[in-house]
């Protein structure tokens, strides 16, 4: 079953990018890939010809149980796996590009709120900013842990050179800068008010990058706590 699904997943695949005028594609390979489709990892290939079995234009599965993938180029692998997960819950491709233009459009309005709060020097910074708090385990075993995050660690790796070994120091910046940039209300949903929070990280390997938090107020122990970070 799974195999036949990860088959139609991959001629979707394929057919949207003909569709979007999409020429490129880079192989995924799961983290325990085989000797077959580890090679391939970040190979980037022609769509067109793209086929189950063509060495020259490989498409996933390449055998039983395959849990590889392709994304297209330019779109990262984080935004391809969520594509992916869309379409798996019963969504739509016109859905997802409608979600994806408001997401945008809402990214773009809150940057340029940031923007005009701190060249004005009033920035709406995040209430509670001096005694938030960051769980270890966010990162530890979330966002920089390739077992579990693959896409969001390759992304740390790369953007400012933090890692498992490393990851403690990113902790501490978050700390002293989240209360320097602008938040952004997302929402309740029944368990606090949540946040979002962009700021710049500088990262051992010297690069400056956008590192977007997200916070939830929690209602039930009054901690202003970190949910989610990556890569902006």
């Amino acid at each position: 079953m799974r195999t036949e699904s990860s088959r139609i997943q991959g001629e979707i695949a394929i057919s949207k990018y003909k569709k979007e005028g999409i020429t490129e594609y880079e192989w995924v390979a799961e983290p325990s890939a085989c000797d077959i489709c580890a090679p391939l990892d970040g190979k980037r290939f022609k769509v067109k010809g793209a086929d189950i079995g063509n060495p020259d234009h490989p498409l996933f599965p390449m055998h039983p149980n395959c849990r590889c993938a392709i994304v297209p180029v330019p779109m990262d692998r984080e935004e391809y796996n969520a594509w992916l997960d869309h379409i798996d819950q019963g969504g739509t491709t016109e859905k997802w590009e409608r979600q994806k233009k408001r997401s945008l459009g809402e990214k773009r309005q809150a940057e340029k709120l940031r923007r005009k709060a701190e060249k004005g020097g009033i920035v709406n910074t995040l209430s509670k900013a001096d005694s938030v708090v960051i769980p270890d385990a966010k990162f530890s075993e979330y966002a920089v842990t390739p077992d579990k995050q693959p896409d969001k660690a390759k992304a740390f790796k790369q953007a400012l050179g933090y890692d498992l070994t490393n990851y403690k120091s990113l902790i501490d910046q978050i700390y002293k800068n989240v209360k320097r940039y602008s938040s952004i209300e997302k929402g309740n949903k029944g368990w606090g008010m949540t946040y979002e929070v962009i700021v710049d990280i500088k990262g051992p390997n010297g690069k400056t990058a956008k590192v977007l938090t997200a916070w939830i107020d929690d209602k039930n122990n009054g901690e202003m706590r970190l949910t989610t970070v990556h890569i902006d």
